[in-house]
């Protein structure tokens, strides 16, 4: 097997192993706050035990829950945080004008399948392209068949369809790569 599609397997499975660990409840940084638009790297010092209590939260410099929201959301996070971890690691990233997915982002996205099995919570794909001056029509259609790929992607990897909604938009809020996919946990 040539070296680099080994070090790609590598990597592949270091993430689903990060994945499997998360999930079993070891302690993950939660994603919190704005959705990935406004701040993809931002985190808090709430961490999940594995008896899924919480501990953090305003006491400690991060949020505190939100009203109506018992626990802060803590599953929600936690799966987020598996989420955010996974594709951290080893991004959704899409050549420039392409919407092929790469064999890495098929086992990222494996990884991230593996996360959301088990709960019934909606799953927000979120992709983007440049915006071209002469074809901004071709750019959104670039945006939605990215999602697309990601969404069928996830599906064939057990994640029912009627969880999933695709969110593709030409030229993403500052900060956010346009050749990368977002996977955001929604409620139940």
């Amino acid at each position: 097997m040539p070296g680099g599609a080994r070090g790609r397997m590598l990597i592949g499975a270091a993430v689903v192993v990060g994945a499997v660990l998360a999930v079993a409840g070891c302690s993950v940084g939660d994603s919190v706050g704005d959705p990935p638009f406004t701040s993809a790297v931002k985190t808090s010092s709430v961490a999940v035990s594995p008896s899924g209590a919480a501990s953090g939260g305003a006491a400690s410099g991060g949020p505190a829950p939100t009203v109506g929201d018992p626990g802060g959301n803590t599953q929600g996070k936690q799966l987020q945080g598996a989420i955010d971890a996974i594709v951290s690691t080893s991004p959704i990233a899409f050549d420039v004008d392409s919407a092929e997915l790469t064999t890495l982002d098929v086992g990222t996205l494996k990884a991230v399948a593996a996360v959301l099995e088990g709960n019934g919570r909606a799953v927000v794909v979120k992709t983007f392209a440049h915006g071209h001056t002469d074809d901004p029509v071709a750019a959104r259609s670039l945006a939605h068949q990215r999602g697309q790929a990601v969404v069928e992607q996830l599906e064939d990897n057990g994640v029912d369809m009627s969880r999933l909604t695709v969110e593709a938009s030409v030229n993403p809020p500052d900060g956010v790569d346009p050749d990368r996919a977002l996977v955001t946990v929604g409620s139940r």
